[in-house]
């Protein structure tokens, strides 16, 4: 009788230490989930010309041809 209720004690800690490590395995999944949809909407984003062009001439200064640049400055004080 001793015996079964070790067994039955030790299999409810298992089972207790099981269920944790799902926990964390979600949890970890939900953060995998996360990262892959903001993955997702950056490859949509650079699928995306007017992004592209937009990105093009914020950081590099670039310009369709045919525009002209236009370079406003501050008149310094």
């Amino acid at each position: 009788m001793g015996w079964a209720l070790l067994t039955i004690v030790d299999l409810i800690e298992q089972q207790g230490r099981t269920e944790q490590r799902v926990v964390a395995a979600e949890q970890e999944l939900d953060g995998y989930e996360a990262d892959r949809r903001e993955l997702q909407k950056k490859i949509e984003l650079l699928n995306d010309p007017e992004y592209i062009q937009e990105v093009a001439r914020k950081e590099y200064g670039m310009i369709i041809p045919g525009e002209q640049p236009i370079q406003v400055t501050r008149p310094e004080e």
